[in-house]
């Protein structure tokens, strides 16, 4: 589970910012915190602000942290530093806990070099070193020194040690282990990764076994009826793999001119229908549509279905920019109460607008969260949330608190005057 997150002098933040899912001692809602290294950890969080007060940009730097450990960017383009900050460093910290164990990561770096790289974890709740970096020069724990010391040879200056270990050591160390596998497997993007939402990467999500097909289809199928767009089920036919290489040992054997009829070839090409149906009910039966014939609406639907039941199939996180985009309101307090069920340890961390969600009696203070970004504040980003700021009452209106300004500054519109030019708008 995700415990913290701190990022400085990244994109629109300066100093540095913390999303924090420990929960404080407000006693409402009680019953929808998750127990977790003897800490109670909220399992949703959600940020609002104005436009261009960098909501977003809290959410991208978890990505990058991501993306910097899986190899997947490198630090010279990682690195965007706050033109509004006089400091030189990017730095992201992030606390979260795997298999009973929590876990400290450090990471400081710019363009050309990482300068600072820290790992520690709490085994039996006291602090011990795994690895710290810095300048160069490394240390280790010395339950880990022996096992990782070949590793830091000969390594650039701009390389992540944590990619490194990640790369060549794989699963040989327990501890290790987790840290690895939770910075691959246990955080999903939606709407701040392009690559997440394929036809394919569905499919491979949906052949994975088949508890996990049933749950995934009666989530999406819940998804559609509460969209009350007239779908009633969803048929697919995944190729299965003994499927997939019995075809491959005859297409070879075709390959070898070995004969084969008519009808036999048929079988090898039309025994499955690797396709995704929509079943609609008429009042002339059920219809069958291929997905890849439906709406862009319609197949938005499946693909955050499919993410959804995922993360919350296997206790992940979901970062989620824009929760309210293409989606009915209602729809999107609906995923929120999904995850703040009592019966999974899955988190959200979501941006919106819809305004809706700001409701006392759906979050709690310390699950709302603000952004502001203005002259007042250097034209940094500054968070903060509802449980930080003095005097807001339970029953407090929070939604009209809010778009009167009193949380987060709200735009002001002047009237648009458009002068004539050439001749337009004259009579």
């Amino acid at each position: 589970m995700l415990l913290y997150v701190r990022g400085k002098n990244y994109r629109s933040i300066g100093m540095e910012q913390t999303i924090s899912f420990v929960a404080n001692t407000d006693k409402s809602h009680s019953s929808i915190l998750k127990k977790e290294n003897n800490l109670n950890i909220l399992p949703v969080i959600s940020i609002y602000g104005e436009n261009a007060t960098g909501k977003t940009n809290l959410l991208k730097f978890i990505k990058t942290l991501v993306d910097i450990i899986n190899g997947k960017i490198e630090i010279e383009k990682a690195y965007e530093p706050c033109k509004f900050y006089k400091g030189e460093e990017t730095t992201f910290e992030i606390v979260f806990s795997k298999n009973g164990i929590k876990y400290f990561y450090k990471l400081s770096y710019t363009a050309e070099e990482i300068k600072e790289e820290a790992l520690y974890y709490y085994p039996n709740g006291k602090i011990s070193k795994i690895f710290y970096k810095k300048d160069g020069s490394y240390s280790f724990g010395n339950s880990f020194e022996s096992s990782l010391v070949q590793y830091a040879a000969n390594i650039s200056k701009n390389s992540c040690f944590l990619n490194v270990l990640s790369t060549f050591l794989g699963n040989k160390i327990e501890s290790l282990n987790n840290v690895i596998d939770f910075f691959k497997n246990d955080f999903i993007f939606i709407n701040l990764d392009e690559d997440l939402h394929t036809m394919e990467k569905i499919k491979g999500i949906l052949n994975a076994n088949e508890e996990k097909n049933k749950i995934i289809k009666e989530f999406i199928e819940y998804f559609y009826r509460y969209m009350n767009v007239g779908i009633k089920n969803i048929k697919y036919n995944i190729l299965s793999q003994d499927f997939i290489e019995n075809t491959k040992i005859k297409v070879k054997e075709i390959l070898e001119n070995k004969e084969l009829n008519e009808k036999e070839l048929l079988e090898i090409f039309l025994e499955k229908d690797n396709r995704i149906y929509l079943v609609y009910e008429t009042k002339d039966g059920e219809l069958e549509i291929p997905i890849e014939e439906e709406s862009e609406g319609i197949k938005q639907i499946l693909y955050l279905g499919v993410s959804l039941a995922e993360v919350l199939y296997y206790n992940k996180i979901v970062v989620f920019d824009k929760l309210e985009v293409g989606f009915h309101p209602l729809l999107a307090r609906k995923i929120v109460e999904l995850f703040l069920s009592e019966k999974n340890r899955a988190q959200l961390l979501f941006t919106a607008h819809n305004t809706a969600l700001l409701d006392l009696n759906l979050l709690r203070r310390d699950q709302i969260y603000f952004t502001n970004r203005s002259p007042k504040t250097g034209f940094k980003t500054i968070i903060q949330s509802l449980g930080q700021i003095p005097g807001v009452r339970k029953s407090t209106d929070i939604e009209k608190a809010y778009l009167e300004g009193r949380y987060s500054e709200v735009p002001i519109y002047e009237p648009l005057n458009i002068k004539e030019k050439n001749g337009i708008n004259k009579k």
